[in-house]
């Protein structure tokens, strides 16, 4: 492992109040943001320090819409609820709710989360207790520096502001100007405090088109046994959302560089060292393939695949093409249960597989005539 000593040589951190830059970015006038901005005006109003923070911030300041908003705030989650009228406790244990804005047909969700310390991480997932802080130090126990990011849309009055502060404390602004995805603080400890971080950092950089900075890609590897604590479904998930064109074969490189793909399918893996077909496969997919029909999909393979040109089906086929187990159908059923994947989907696989097993049979076939 590193020593701590050559950890702090790449850790930026401000040690005081004053952050270490900030920055100006515009607010679109989308539902989720004129939500967002809702939010903050009514928790401002009641006295509560709020912000935008996280991955909107990190899309505002890349230039792209973000797809949802999330506030993070001083006020508790007894005191968010109190401010409004539809609020959904997900995890009031740990600070977070969601608030409803608009009428119910079209509400948007706000997710809100109190400033907290996370205290502990035991089972390598989730926090074992939270201290309600600070904004600074509510920052500082998140992933990533492009995630570190605190957004201030009002003026001093509650007004939107016709420009967006961005307040960064960590080095978020300086890292994506650079293209460089950097754990915060020491990395190791932020990939043990939750495993998933490891296959995020993956995403991230392969979405963002990043370099990961060396000190956190060597903490990657060297944590990459504590993708044991996450679960299978966790895991396929993050991997799920991986399989996107255009990144998909960039994201696939990285698991297999940073020794993270026998953790997370090691049946490929063992058809496929370093995932070297795979990447092949996905490349010609997104260079051949149109927008997919989506409209069999469940809520949880939209959330997973959005807009995909490639099928869920077909990326999982593409996946695990040198690993086509004898007994498909008891194969595709597991695969259906730990994505959440529809009858449909699984039935679509199923097609896919027998298609190739035919393709392959008529292909030994002809060999063997041939010789």
């Amino acid at each position: 492992m590193l020593t701590r000593a050559m950890k702090d040589l790449h850790v930026e951190i401000a040690d005081d109040l004053v952050p270490l830059e900030r920055a100006q970015i515009t607010l679109p006038a989308t539902p989720g943001g004129r939500a967002a901005v809702s939010v903050l005006k009514r928790l401002r109003g009641a006295g509560h320090a709020a912000y935008l923070v996280g991955g909107c911030v990190r899309d505002l300041v890349l230039g792209l819409a973000p797809k949802d908003y999330d506030v993070a705030t001083a006020a508790s989650p007894d005191e968010v609820t109190a401010c409004f009228d539809r609020v959904v406790p997900v995890g009031a244990a740990f600070g977070v709710v969601r608030v409803l804005i608009g009428r119910s047909s079209g509400a948007v969700e706000v997710e809100v989360a109190t400033f907290r310390a996370d205290l502990g991480y035991a089972d390598g997932r989730r926090p074992d207790a939270v201290r309600f802080t600070d904004a600074r130090e509510d920052v500082l126990r998140r992933d990533f520096t492009l995630n570190g990011l605190l957004a201030d849309p009002l003026t001093s009055d509650g007004q939107l502001a016709a420009t967006v502060e961005v307040v960064d404390w960590v080095g978020g602004l300086r890292d994506l100007r650079n293209r460089t995805l950097r754990a915060i603080g020491v990395a190791d400890e932020r990939f043990g405090e939750d495993g998933l971080r490891l296959l995020r950092a993956v995403r991230f950089a392969a979405r963002f088109e990043l370099e990961i900075e060396p000190t956190t890609a060597t903490a990657m590897r060297e944590m990459a046994d504590g993708l044991a604590n996450v679960s299978p479904e966790r895991i396929h998930q993050e991997l799920a959302a991986m399989l996107q064109p255009p990144h998909a074969p960039r994201a696939l490189r990285l698991l297999a560089d940073h020794g993270l793909d026998a953790r997370v399918v090691p049946d490929v893996v063992a058809a496929d060292p370093s995932l070297c077909r795979a990447v092949i496969r996905f490349s010609a997919l997104q260079q051949t393939t149109t927008p997919c029909d989506d409209s069999a999909q469940t809520a949880d393979e939209d959330r997973l695949f959005p807009s995909l040109g490639v099928s869920p089906a077909l990326a999982i086929a593409a996946l695990f093409w040198d690993a086509r187990p004898p007994d498909e159908r008891q194969a595709i059923a597991a695969l259906g249960n730990s994505l959440r994947l529809s009858n449909a989907t699984c039935r679509a696989l199923a097609e896919i597989w027998r298609v190739a097993a035919a393709a392959d049979a008529m292909m030994a076939a002809a060999a063997a005539a041939a010789a």
